[in-house]
């Protein structure tokens, strides 16, 4: 008994959620309702081929190396390209150091700013210094 189906190319771009880059090594899962999973893992410009696809409706779940993951629905009726982005190490890295960095600014400044407050403060609460004596006076000189 022969069983034929109408299959079609499937490629899924996976790309860095916030940049853009091609991710690499990102493991593509495949499933389609009442048959068998497809996987495949993307190559050096970030594409996951599958050659036959049977046509219907997939979700699709795409895993990033060292990031996140994202699935994705879409209806294969003919040959398809789908783009899907994720969160891969360098939007991580990105998400943790720019608040990071704004803190640290933000605790420098405030620091610079107490420092010259204490300062001024200091300044300002100094004893002061001892009055001159001035020689007294010919006037007040008393005679004898």
């Amino acid at each position: 008994m022969a069983v034929s189906a109408r299959v079609f190319p499937l490629i899924v771009h996976v790309v860095g959620y916030l940049l853009l880059y091609r991710v690499v090594g990102a493991k593509v899962y495949t499933s389609y309702p009442d048959s068998l999973a497809i996987n495949a893992t993307s190559d050096q410009n970030g594409d996951a081929v599958f050659s036959q696809v049977p046509l219907g409706n997939y979700s699709i779940r795409v895993v990033a190396p060292r990031g996140l993951q994202s699935t994705v629905h879409s209806q294969i009726t003919d040959a398809t390209n789908l783009t899907v982005r994720v969160f891969g190490l360098p939007e991580l890295l990105i998400i943790l150091i720019v608040p990071v960095t704004a803190a640290v600014i933000i605790v420098v400044v405030a620091v610079r700013k107490e420092r010259a407050r204490k300062k001024m403060w200091e300044l300002m609460t100094l004893p002061s210094p001892t009055p001159l004596s001035y020689p007294p006076s010919p006037s007040s000189r008393t005679q004898v």
